[in-house]
């Protein structure tokens, strides 16, 4: 069954929300697509929902935030929709394969038409538009080679879906010279993950304990008092508080992330390292004690042997392959569940679904620097409904 969508921006009329350089609403012929809805009223008519969420300050940096995104798997087409209707004001999508059967089960914007005859990117790019007429969408067809320095420099934030481990890493490695934000998503079969690189990055975050307006007691800066996850320093900064009518403040807090960079979040060692530090994963009754350093450790032992993950398609091989791989790396008398045949079936839509939403969500608060971010790792293993924050060092 194909996805029906919504092209939620074109319930509003484009001259109530596009203005020429004065100030006055332009007519229908004249509008130019990618100009972004910035004043406070029309913004307001598209995005009210969202706005209310997170304010107006994030909005205003959402839809002034240009994105590079490669990869338009089932992940990739989940992260542009979510971005798109968030209101974002620039994305440029980059693919180099065309579009292929398998890709109809999870990019809801391929049809079979495009099947043999369209790169992922240029089929995407056309139907993806209709989303949101306010934001500057544009497709590259084009091998992850090309994203270099000069093409990165120019965006606020990279996301790389389904690309190789030296590749990630060697464009996680500009990201990070050029302080721009990266995030890496990778999918085998029920089986996903992402990581990302956010160093140098600040945040503002809210109190970690119950707010009292008129309260403003300075909270605790200990390490002891962040998420079990979070590696960062805090520094206090009185904020005023959002939709008080009386004008009363709260201490809101700037977190500075401080994290190792992707050729350490993807390196087998670092993550044997963290897994042994960190203590089984305890879930509810009749759940699975699902780890994902484990997991993870099996995946990148693989795709560090065989140069690329593990895939449907080579699904027999791979499955032998893994288990291999399993009975080298996993230590004696170890109880910790890991499931080898999940990472060799067909990439599921409701895998895609979770892993992109919940990355389209740590996208936006990247760009907004609101709240806290998952940093830097997100496992999902999907048919067991198991998806945790980690961290990796």
């Amino acid at each position: 069954m194909e996805a029906k969508l919504e092209p939620v921006a074109k319930k509003v009329k484009q001259e109530d929300w596009c203005e020429d350089g004065a100030g006055h609403a332009q007519s229908g012929e004249n509008v130019d697509p990618g100009q972004p809805a910035t004043d406070r009223f029309r913004a307001t008519n598209l995005y009210d929902r969202q706005i209310r969420l997170w304010g107006w300050d994030a909005q205003q940096r959402l839809m002034k935030s240009k994105l590079l995104m490669y990869g338009l798997d089932g992940v990739g087409a989940e992260v542009l929709k979510n971005l798109m209707l968030g209101g974002i004001r620039q994305i440029t999508i980059m693919d180099w394969q065309i579009a292929a059967e398998s890709d109809l089960t999870t990019n809801f914007f391929l049809r079979r038409q495009d099947v043999g005859q369209l790169n992922r990117a240029t089929a995407t790019a056309e139907r993806a538009k209709s989303l949101n007429i306010t934001c500057a969408l544009t497709a590259m067809e084009a091998q992850t080679s090309d994203v270099t320095v000069d093409l990165v420099k120019d965006y606020d934030l990279v996301v790389l879906n389904g690309v190789s481990h030296q590749e990630a890493v060697r464009i996680g490695n500009a990201c990070r010279i050029l302080g721009i934000p990266i995030f890496l998503s990778q999918i085998c079969g029920f089986h996903a993950f992402f990581a990302n690189d956010l160093n140098g990055l600040k945040f503002e975050i809210p109190p970690l304990k119950s707010f009292q307006p008129g309260n403003t007691a300075k909270t605790q800066s200990s390490r002891a008092s962040l998420p079990s996850t979070s590696s960062g320093k805090r520094d206090n900064k009185e904020l005023k508080l959002m939709g008080s009518s009386q004008g009363e403040s709260c201490e809101i807090q700037e977190l500075t992330i401080s994290s190792p960079d992707l050729s350490v979040v993807l390196d087998v060692k670092a993550v044997r390292r963290s897994g042994l530090a960190s203590p089984v994963p305890r879930r509810g009754y009749g759940l699975k004690k699902m780890d994902p350093y484990l997991n993870l450790e099996l995946i990148l032992t693989f795709a560090g042997r065989k140069g690329r993950y593990p895939t449907y398609g080579h699904s027999e091989d791979d499955f032998k392959d893994l288990k291999h791989v399993l009975a080298e790396i996993r230590p004696e008398g170890d109880s910790r569940v890991v499931e080898p045949e999940e990472m060799v079936t067909a990439e599921a839509n409701f895998t895609c679904a979770i892993l992109g939403g919940t990355l389209a969500q740590e996208v936006i608060t990247v760009l907004t620097r609101r709240n806290y971010p998952i940093y830097n790792l997100y496992y999902l293993a999907a048919n067991d409904a198991c998806g945790s924050r980690e961290y990796v060092e």
